[in-house]
């Protein structure tokens, strides 16, 4: 009994031990004291009733339990300390013969701050939950298992698929066959870095056809630095794509365009000035063939101009720009 009163005492766990018959406490441990507030001589002999720390109601309730051979572990329970805090625990209880008495053994964990940790957590999750079904984009998040858990309304109405089939890698039933690979590749490795990524793949909508999608995610930590998971967004970039190949294309067009024309203006200007050689030519041949025939002295004529040009040259000449003036009225027919 003295071994049993030392670990009683000492136990890491709220411990108290009142009488079922008279209700009154016969013992409490240290860590009572420590988290209650009430020492063991304010209230060793007197009711649980007087001294309103556990949910009589509740007592009530285990006692009738292990009377009826059933066990009671981990419920949840709340205890009012002597500040007036309430404090949430986790109890267990033992129904013991003590000098002929029957006694209830109680045992709690305190789970106050993991407990409110929780509700934080819980509400949070809420206020993320209105936050992103009220976005224009579609939402989701993922753990640090690269499993996602959450997605937002709007990316429900864009696949049309229930809730249930989107967390883990139940969203990758609707992306295209042909981007899966590469998809989950970009995903993977940008999680196993903790880097942003940016992806484009097509995601099936609600009424079968594929939508490219642009999705961008980004790593979460806690306030610890911890690594949480990924949030990312998702927006339909169809018509920009296709806007796009309808620009490229005009561009491409335009440059096709300007080439033909550069080429044909070349072409022009090439036979231009084909012609003007000729004809320059053809004119200087026939001032010079005119002043052979005048015979005329050379020092009778003050300013002329001498074309010592012979007779074969001459020939040679003619040919070659009737030549090249054939062959300019064929290419600007072609």
């Amino acid at each position: 009994m003295e071994k049993f009163s030392k670990l009683f005492r000492r136990s890491p766990l709220i411990a108290t031990v009142t009488s079922v018959t008279s209700d009154r406490y016969l013992e409490v441990n240290e860590l009572f004291e420590r988290t209650t507030g009430w020492m063991r001589a304010d209230v060793i002999g007197r009711t649980t009733a007087e001294v309103e720390i556990w949910n009589h109601t509740q007592r009530t309730d285990i006692i009738r339990q292990l009377e009826a051979g059933a066990t009671v572990r981990n419920v949840e329970t709340e205890a009012r300390l002597r500040s007036g805090e309430v404090r949430a625990g986790l109890g267990s209880g033992e129904l013991l013969e003590i000098g002929g008495d029957r006694c209830l053994l109680w045992l709690v964990t305190d789970v106050t701050v993991g407990t409110r940790a929780l509700a934080a957590l819980r509400e949070s999750e809420e206020r993320f939950r209105l936050f992103a079904n009220a976005a224009p984009v579609m939402l989701w998040m993922s753990g640090p298992d690269k499993r996602c858990t959450q997605f937002n309304q709007p990316w429900l109405a864009f696949t049309g698929r229930p809730i249930e089939a989107e967390p883990g890698d139940g969203w990758a039933d609707g992306v295209h066959p042909d981007d899966l690979t590469r998809c989950l590749d970009t995903y993977n490795t940008a999680f196993d870095q903790r880097k942003p990524f940016r992806m484009e793949y097509r995601l099936r909508r609600h009424d079968g056809e594929y939508r490219w999608v642009l999705d961008t995610g980004v790593p979460v930590s806690a306030a610890n630095g911890d690594f949480t998971g990924y949030i990312g967004s998702a927006i339909d970039v169809t018509e920009q794509k296709q806007a796009q190949a309808v620009l490229s294309d005009l561009s491409r067009r335009l440059i096709d365009a300007q080439e033909q024309e550069r080429a044909w203006i070349a072409s022009e200007l090439h036979d231009d000035i084909a012609q003007r050689i000729v004809s320059l030519t053809m004119q200087l041949h026939l001032f010079n063939r005119e002043l052979t025939n005048a015979r005329a002295p050379r020092s009778s004529v003050s300013c002329a101009i001498s074309f010592p040009i012979s007779q074969e040259a001459s020939r040679r000449f003619r040919a070659a720009c009737i030549r090249q003036s054939s062959n300019s009225s064929v290419s600007r027919r072609r």
